[in-house]
């Protein structure tokens, strides 16, 4: 019995629906009719369109302009490592290489191959 008054409801705004489309396409075509009958020549409006080749000619410039910025920009800013750049980089090395020896225990029951941390030769 519900079910029946759910269907009803969604009906009615079906039918809802589909009369304000149909208005709506009503009003579109009118709109267009009206703007070709007294709107300026089409061919003047079809001419001021750039072709598609101008616009990707201009979009190649425009991106190869832009990574020209971004690489200057990119290595002016850049400057030459110090002995603490150096010595942070080794210590997060070793530092990584210290904490990865060890595979955590639910990733090695993941990994067949391992047995106890260490890889088997099979």
């Amino acid at each position: 019995m519900e079910n029946e008054g759910v269907l009803a409801v969604l009906g009615c705004f079906g039918v809802l629906f589909a009369i304000l489309w149909h208005m709506s396409i009503q009003l579109i075509k009118k709109e267009i009719a009206e703007t070709v009958a007294s709107g300026p020549d089409l061919g003047k409006i079809i001419d001021s369109i750039p072709a598609p080749t101008d616009i990707l000619a201009e979009l190649k410039d425009d991106m190869a302009d832009l990574m020209q910025d971004l690489v200057e920009s990119t290595l002016g800013n850049m400057e030459m490592p110090s002995a603490i750049d150096h010595l942070t980089g080794f210590a997060m090395n070793f530092m990584q290489h210290k904490m990865m020896s060890v595979v955590p225990e639910p990733l090695a029951e993941m990994i067949p191959s391992f047995n106890e941390g260490e890889v088997d030769s099979d």
